[in-house]
């Protein structure tokens, strides 16, 4: 009875594969190949399966984690430098850049501040960016006890500046909100206290 060359069980085929160990038939049927191509090879011993191939060994993880690292440092760096030839801030194209500003100082070209003083002027700067040909910029003030107050302005493209100087008389409490073609760009709330006593 012929034995599967790999195994060296009695040779059964099924779907051209050794029933007991699953060959392909071509290593299975080998020894009867050979025998029967007339050639003087020693035909495989059967019984014998062939020795177990060892195993690669896996890199190290930490070689691999800093390959990976160096190659992304690598790409970020390749991208940084192509927006700079091309003038172009990498920071934009992952975070949107603000679309304007209101700054209320109670200097001009002073800090920031929340709260402005009876009787005394204060700068409101407003800034915004144009990206289209022009834009609607509005300027709204709403004081709560009194009647709301808007600057409107056809600004054309790129970045531009506005500053107003403004007294208030009584004390309140003022919302201003500055729009691009009739949306949100900045919201700012403004207490307009009396002056302290000396």
């Amino acid at each position: 009875m012929e034995t599967c060359a790999y195994c060296g069980q009695p040779l059964r085929l099924v779907a051209g594969f050794c029933a007991a160990c699953h060959a392909p038939a071509g290593v299975a049927q080998r020894s009867r190949l050979i025998a029967d191509s007339g050639a003087h090879a020693v035909p495989v011993k059967a019984g014998k399966p062939l020795a177990p191939v060892a195993p690669l060994s896996r890199p190290s993880p930490i070689g691999t984690r800093l390959l990976l690292a160096g190659g992304l440092l690598s790409l970020g760096l390749v991208f940084v430098l192509i927006s700079m030839r091309l003038n172009a801030n990498p920071i934009h194209i992952f975070i949107s850049p603000p679309e304007g500003s209101l700054v209320v100082s109670q200097q001009p070209n002073g800090t920031a501040t929340n709260s402005v003083v009876t009787g005394q002027p204060f700068t409101l700067r407003y800034a915004v960016t144009v990206e289209a040909a022009q834009a609607d910029v509005s300027l709204t003030i709403i004081p709560a006890h009194g009647t709301a107050r808007t600057l409107e302005e056809w600004w054309p493209h790129g970045d531009t500046q506005r500053v107003q100087t403004l007294v208030p008389l009584t004390p309140d409490l003022w919302q201003i909100v500055l729009r691009k073609d009739g949306r949100v760009v900045q919201a700012e709330t403004i207490q307009i206290v009396n002056a302290p006593v000396p």
